[in-house]
């Protein structure tokens, strides 16, 4: 370690120099692992911009967005954004998830972004017609909502296989006829995804409650 003579004949060394030491503290980077706060936190900045992606879908605001912005009078956030908006929205839910986990006392998985996985390491429960949105959560977090395609072509036909469970109904044509089509269910617009991150959410909150009293 080098220490520098100062202003003042004081004996200063930098951070790096003291967390080289022996007898240092934990790196903010572990301080920041093992406090939960820090995971919630940056979930919910991850589900504010979520919220801002969803509210562009408002004809007049996005017209007046790219406008602004000068992104080009073709273009349309109401195409670009959902894949960003859903990415978004399976990041808030696993750093929220994450959050709990910390806040139990246990250690975050980092390998991948099973968020089915994440959701089970809790004890939060899950109704059966939720465990879709979550698998198509993951897609969009892993690859959909960052890459034209994924490395795997199964991958690929994994996400439009749950697509169509999670985000449509299948409506028969008619009365009897084993036809149908599908119609969306918008499972997964603002409503229907922030009901599902409050539920996190809160319940982080309640395990906190419990360890530090608010």
């Amino acid at each position: 370690m080098v220490l520098r003579l100062v202003e003042g004949g004081t004996l200063k060394c930098s951070a790096k120099q003291l967390s080289s030491t022996p007898m240092s503290s934990p790196s903010l980077s572990d301080r920041r692992q093992r406090k939960s706060i820090y995971w919630y936190n940056k979930s919910s900045d991850l589900i504010g911009s979520a919220a801002a992606l969803w509210t562009c879908r408002d004809a007049e605001l996005s017209s007046r967005i790219v406008t602004e912005t000068g992104l080009g009078d073709s273009f349309s956030l109401g195409m670009a954004t959902p894949p960003v908006y859903k990415m978004l929205c399976g990041m808030a839910i696993e750093l929220v998830l994450k959050a709990i986990v910390v806040e139990g006392g246990g250690v975050v998985n980092t390998k991948g972004h099973d968020l089915l996985g994440h959701w089970r390491s809790t004890s939060l429960p899950l109704a059966p017609a939720e465990e879709p949105l979550l698998r198509v959560l993951s897609h969009a977090v892993v690859w959909a909502g960052r890459y034209p395609t994924p490395k795997k072509n199964e991958d690929m036909d994994a996400y439009h296989e749950v697509v169509d469970e999670a985000l449509y109904d299948r409506v028969p044509l008619a009365a009897g006829s084993s036809a149908c089509i599908l119609r969306p269910n918008h499972a997964l617009n603002w409503e229907g995804f922030s009901a599902l991150w409050r539920r996190a959410s809160d319940h982080y909150w309640h395990l906190r409650s419990q360890h530090e009293p608010i």
